[in-house]
Formats: structure tokens, sequence, C-alpha cells
């Protein structure tokens, strides 16, 4: 889990998954996936979401699934 708020990046809310704090593209730069990684991006922020699949393309995933604003 990648997120730029701290008060949000905790690891009660995420157990059991590896934190990152910082901005989408600076945490994903040294992020590397294999054939059986999932990425999802949301981040109620086009912008950031842009730059996160801009750093998610250069990583080897299984799936990658975007959720935007409804």
């Amino acid at each position: 889990v990648v997120d730029p708020r701290p008060a949000c990046l905790t690891s009660e809310r995420f157990p059991d998954a590896d934190l990152r704090l910082g901005e989408p593209e600076a945490a994903l730069a040294r992020f590397a996936g294999d054939a059986r990684t999932a990425a999802l991006v949301m981040t109620h922020d086009l912008g950031r979401d842009r730059r996160a699949l801009a750093a998610l393309a250069r990583v080897e995933l299984a799936y990658l699934g975007v959720l935007g604003p409804g």
C-alpha cells in the first residue's frame, strides 16, 4: 500500500500489507513485481493516478486495475 498520508498508512488498517509512505511514483520507483503480482491504483487524484500508472508500466504484473471516480 502506497500513501503520502502517514495517518492513513498504518499497520492497523493494513495488517498484512507492505506499507510505503510517499508519492506513488517515488515509492514505486523501487518496486519489483513478478508474474504473480497484482496492483490496483485508486488515489482520488487523476494526476497522481497517471503518475502511479506510469511507474507501474515499467513493472512486471499479472494484473493492473484502476478505480476512478464514479
